[in-house]
């Protein structure tokens, strides 16, 4: 799960709505379907510096730009309440992750072991986290971090840990202890992402 909060300035007024009718609250908040966000981030991307302006009601998310007018159906519901789900904040167990390393690691077990979710072991009291490979080979690399209870360790999928090297070079997992949600974080504060961990 990822949480990411920032801040836009907006501006929301009374007015008509995108189906006609009239406007008279402010909307509380949309939930937009995950194929509209990637088509807005294509939209986005390949209008550079041209402006996007977005309005919303209840209902309907409407984006305008130079030549486009693009009409967003949002999703029914009310959003889950994410708070009751996210671990509280622990330094019980905590690893300092480097992308690099764990992309280099995930080269060399894709080599032989394509497509598989491989658990990674880390153990940061011993300064190691270690891959075991279905071959019976076992790879392990460096680990910064400290665990309160002696040979705790956690094991977490190498393939969805490698993926945080497309969002910063490094960042820290953190957690209660074995078995429990661990919380990550980057040099962004207003980022947080929560990863179970693997039955090892």
């Amino acid at each position: 799960m990822a949480i990411i909060d920032c801040d836009a300035p907006a501006r929301f007024i009374e007015g008509p709505r995108i189906n006609g009718s009239k406007a008279t609250d402010r909307p509380d908040g949309l939930i937009v379907p995950v194929r509209a966000v990637d088509l807005l981030i294509a939209i986005a991307r390949k209008a550079g510096n041209a402006p996007l302006t977005f309005a919303a009601d209840a209902r309907h998310l409407l984006v305008t730009a130079p030549g486009l007018r693009l009409v967003i159906q949002g999703i029914d519901g009310t959003y889950p309440d994410y708070t009751r789900v996210t671990p509280p904040a622990s330094d019980a167990f905590t690893a300092h992750l480097s992308t690099s390393a764990l992309s280099r690691l995930r080269t060399i077990a894709s080599a032989t072991c394509y497509g598989r979710s491989l658990p990674l072991r880390l153990d940061p009291g011993a300064g190691r986290m270690s891959l075991s490979m279905p071959d019976g080979v076992d790879l392990s690399i460096a680990l910064q971090g400290h665990a309160t209870k002696d040979g705790q360790t956690a094991t977490y999928s190498l393939a969805l840990l490698s993926e945080f090297a497309r969002i910063a070079p490094a960042f820290t997992l953190s957690s209660a202890g074995r078995g429990e949600p661990a919380r990550i974080v980057t040099e962004d504060p207003e980022a947080l992402w929560v990863l179970m961990p693997m039955r090892d």
